[in-house]
């Protein structure tokens, strides 16, 4: 294989590993298995709209699609403009995360209780004892830029966790890997020659244990960076990042924004 080509195919894949971070709640355990089932392995088509990475699925015989999105707490977080739902209890508010430019968008969060009807892949869920909604009509409106017109919600980490998910964007699959108890996938999948670099992670504490985190360097600066696969993979600087390299005099206006040592951010 080619260095060009094998890094290609490298970029390509994302591989998030959540041996070891046995964080998941035990009653999120079946929810967690749900994709995978009994097998060493499980294989899910992706459908990927400019960046973003769809499954299919429906709620209650509404069929349509999740955004995958590990930035998610939930294992799954329904979309009320698109789905029917029995009546919900309102029960927080919070803000949208970047997804078509919704980052800070106010958002209101509703409680479900035993909610079924819910397959993912081909995959029926357990019933939910709780399912929280929101209303993300901003992402189905596509008068105004949105993805699509089906979007159900959003599958994220508990859905996934306690397994090695394999994002593969140019094969347009998820594979999920089940773990020996040392953390290692049960089949090696990897050929180590083509692997180019490896970025080891954290899960956050307490609210963000669901997120994966990482260390990064920018312009001689140490920042904490979240790897979150729903949004675009460009580089978003917190306000707190954002002035501490305007502090050291890297970060700049440009006719497009702003830019850092040539990179756009």
């Amino acid at each position: 294989m080619s260095g060009m080509r094998r890094a290609s195919l490298v970029a390509a894949l994302l591989l998030l590993v959540a041996s070891g971070c046995r964080s998941v709640p035990d009653s999120d355990q079946p929810l967690a298995d749900a994709l995978i089932g009994d097998a060493p392995v499980a294989h899910v088509p992706l459908e990927i709209v400019r960046g973003y990475a769809f499954v299919e699925g429906s709620v209650a015989g509404q069929r349509g699609v999740f955004i995958l999105d590990t930035g998610t707490p939930d294992g799954v977080f329904l979309n009320h403009a698109a789905v029917d739902l029995p009546p919900g209890e309102r029960v927080t508010t919070g803000q949208a995360g970047s997804a078509q430019g919704s980052a800070g968008r106010r958002q209101e969060v509703f409680r479900h209780s035993s909610v079924g009807g819910i397959i993912v892949a081909g995959r029926e869920l357990p019933v939910q004892d709780v399912v929280r909604s929101s209303d993300f009509s901003y992402v189905t409106d596509m008068a105004n830029g949105g993805l699509r017109p089906d979007i159900l919600g959003f599958i994220g980490l508990p859905l996934l966790a306690e397994h090695e998910i394999t994002l593969d964007y140019q094969q347009r699959r998820m594979s999920l890997h089940r773990l020996d108890r040392d953390g290692r996938a049960l089949i090696a999948h990897v050929d180590p020659e083509d692997v180019v670099v490896v970025m080891p992670f954290r899960r956050g504490k307490g609210p963000q244990q669901h997120l994966p985190f990482t260390d990064v360097d920018i312009a001689g600066l140490r920042f904490e960076a979240l790897l979150d696969n729903g949004t675009l993979g460009d580089l978003a600087l917190t306000p707190e990042a954002a002035d501490a390299l305007r502090a050291a005099g890297t970060l700049r206006p440009d006719a497009c924004g702003q830019s850092c040592q040539g990179r756009r951010v």
